[in-house]
């Protein structure tokens, strides 16, 4: 035997403030999409992120929102996920309103009210993260070719499983087979 507690229309009104105010608080960009790909709602966000208005991105389609090269990718990625719903971490491009194209991470997951399947996209623009690896590998690049033109070799040990790791050169000083695992004996 259940028991329904009846709840107040004043709590059920409270308790959707509180929803709304966190869906408006959040520094990433929320888009809730119905299953054709239909922005239903974005927060405050999302509507600076893409230089659009609220309610003209309430009246758009997912793939308005995409560069050309994105436009068939995205929307087959957002139906796949409405066809088993496990939230998934996806990278595409991204187009403002203003035409400029920048890199995002978008949290996606599914959700079902009343029947009806949903998508919340959680939008993150990785502008400066991608910048930021752009130039983690240039300078790799940049020390690999002097230590290759020094004929120095390069190694990194791993305290914790006690592994070394050595770059070509190392085996080429030391003459030893690119084979062979390295640990530290102290």
């Amino acid at each position: 035997q259940t028991c329904a507690l009846p709840i107040s229309e004043q709590a059920l009104r409270q308790a959707e403030a509180d929803q709304r105010g966190l869906f408006e608080a959040l520094a990433d960009g929320v888009l809730v999409l119905d299953a054709e790909h239909q922005v239903l709602d974005a927060n405050a966000s999302a509507a600076q992120l893409l230089g659009y208005p609220r309610d003209e991105l309430r009246r758009m389609q997912l793939p308005e929102l995409l560069p050309e090269h994105e436009r068939s990718r995205v929307p087959a990625a957002v139906a796949a996920l409405l066809a088993t719903p496990d939230a998934r971490l996806e990278q595409w491009d991204q187009r403002r309103r203003d035409g400029s194209v920048f890199p995002v991470e978008v949290s996606l997951s599914p959700f079902v009210e009343d029947g009806v399947p949903y998508v919340q996209a959680i939008v993150s623009d990785i502008t400066a993260r991608k910048r930021d690896e752009a130039l983690v590998r240039r300078m790799r690049d940049r020390l690999q070719l002097a230590a290759d033109a020094a004929g120095i070799g390069v190694w990194e040990w791993d305290v914790v499983a006690n592994v070394l790791v050595w770059d070509d050169w190392m085996y080429e000083l030391y003459r030893l087979p690119r084979s062979e695992e390295h640990t530290s004996e102290l």
